[in-house]
């Protein structure tokens, strides 16, 4: 033993005294830490309460749904009545049947200078419902000062009581902006830009946002999707709606709800980045979906956008 102390000593330049000490620290470390797995080993054991924290947590998700079920039913009373969307209050907007989220949008919409001057004008308003707006078409009354800044070009006509004199000097006619060339109709679905620039009210700007939205809706299935695209004006829309048409046996391109990620998913314009987030949240915690009614038990997901989206999925 001796000759082992001494190697220590030698080893690392330390006294008697000190290893001593060192050799205390040690033997006091490992009686400690001998102690404290006896103590534990002695008086563990084992947690036997997981059932009831589970039933205690399946209680307080019912609370909650059920709360949650109470809130979403509590709704303002609708009446139905005739309103005028450039003037009706905040308040009005939501006696008609507006949401109140949807009711502060217009609202904002005209505070930035917007107007309405036909009722699809209504569809404009980003992620207006297509079920409300047939509820209420019927009811909306746009007075008549409230017109469209596209107006229809008329050339104007040479008096014919009025007959050239010699020595007049012939004056040039200004020529017309738009040809009198008759269009002939084209597929919505497949027109480029070139081709929906023909239509009167709509150029390279407009014509590229409709090809962009298209492109990321999936294609165009109802005429009223056109109402959702920013800045294109109810009558550049009737001016496309006379030339361009939707094929009846028309397929968008679909999104497989079951494999999309979320940015895929964002990346619809009928589906937010929460929105994004809760199916993919749902879908890793519920398995697969096999329905559209099954997107309805996702948190704020509601019947009304299944109806919207529905076309657009498959499953």
């Amino acid at each position: 033993m001796k000759h082992w102390v001494t190697i220590w000593k030698n080893l690392f330049g330390i006294s008697t005294s000190e290893y001593t000490g060192f050799k205390w620290l040690v033997l006091t470390l490992l009686l400690c830490a001998s102690g404290l797995w006896l103590v534990d080993t002695l008086t563990h054991t084992p947690y036997a309460n997981y059932e009831q924290d589970m039933a205690k947590l399946d209680s307080l998700l019912a609370l909650m749904d059920k709360s949650e079920s109470n809130h979403r039913t509590i709704k303002r009373p609708i009446t139905l009545s005739y309103f005028d969307p450039n003037t009706a209050t905040q308040e009005a907007l939501q006696n008609v049947g507006f949401p109140n989220w949807l009711a502060k949008r217009v609202t904002k919409y005209r505070l930035a200078g917007g107007k309405f001057y036909a009722p699809k004008d209504l569809l404009k308003i980003y992620d207006f419902p297509d079920s409300l707006y047939f509820q209420i078409e019927s009811y909306i009354r746009i007075k008549a000062t409230y017109k469209s800044p596209y107006k229809p070009y008329k050339p104007n006509k040479p008096n014919s009581n009025q007959s050239a004199k010699p020595g007049d000097k012939l004056k040039r006619m200004p020529s017309p902006k738009y040809n009198s060339v008759v269009l002939q109709s084209f597929d919505l679905n497949k027109a480029d830009t070139s081709v929906l620039q023909t239509v009167k009210g709509i150029g390279s700007k407009l014509s590229n946002r409709i090809v962009n939205y298209r492109a990321s809706l999936g294609g165009f299935i109802s005429p009223n999707q056109l109402y959702q695209i920013y800045k294109l004006d109810s009558a550049a829309i009737e001016n496309l709606l006379k030339v361009g048409v939707i094929e009846i046996n028309f397929k968008p391109q679909k999104i497989h709800i079951n494999e999309a990620s979320k940015e895929e998913l964002a990346a619809h314009p009928y589906i937010n980045w929460a929105q994004a987030k809760l199916l993919i949240a749902y879908r890793n915690q519920h398995g697969k979906y096999q329905s559209l009614q099954d997107l309805t038990k996702v948190y704020s997901i509601d019947e009304g956008w299944t109806k919207k989206i529905g076309s657009y999925l498959t499953f």
